[in-house]
């Protein structure tokens, strides 16, 4: 009864192995997915041509608490060349989002019939790119942040949001 043969002990090892592996490849996929989970995503963008003011970038923080310090919003030409955007700078407002936070942000200016909003208890905030608190201008392509950069083509256009690493985050387009 208290015998085991040398058959017996290699199937046991070769199921707990099985078993470890297993174990091993579901925590795997588990903290690779938690860890590339968007936190932010691009839920809209508008292009009003002609009417710098139309022109705006909406983000929705998806999750609890994230800090956008350092991410990037970034703007595709209709030839494929990222041109330039926005880097969030390391300031109190973009720490610490709340889940479900809108974040619209004006990519010249504001219209005027719009109150800006930097108070993110109410769920919603209303920025200006050129708001050199808030952000950095970031050039790829083109030597002109005013002329190129974040100016969406009414064909087909792509914008990107990088995270703080420059990898890729978020990416909406149309065309």
């Amino acid at each position: 009864l208290g015998y085991l043969d040398k058959s017996m002990l290699l199937k046991y090892a070769s199921v707990k192995r099985t078993f470890l592996i297993a174990l091993f490849c579901v925590l795997g996929m588990i903290f690779t997915n938690e860890v590339h989970a968007q936190f932010v995503v691009i839920s809209e963008y508008q292009n009003i041509s002609a009417i710098p003011e139309g022109e705006y970038t909406e983000l929705l923080i998806v999750v609890d608490k994230v800090d956008l310090v350092g991410y990037t919003l970034r703007d595709n030409s209709g030839s494929g060349e990222w041109k330039g955007g926005i880097k969030f700078r390391d300031v109190p407002l973009w720490k610490n989002l709340r889940m479900g936070t809108v974040i619209v942000i004006g990519h010249r200016n504001i219209p005027a019939s719009v109150i800006g909003d930097q108070n993110p208890s109410d769920g919603s905030l209303v920025v200006v790119a050129l708001d050199a608190n808030l952000f950095d201008k970031v050039l790829y392509s083109t030597t002109d942040w005013n002329a190129n950069a974040l100016s969406i083509a009414q064909p087909y256009d792509m914008l990107q949001l990088l995270d703080p690493a420059g990898n890729p985050h978020y990416t909406l387009g149309h065309g």
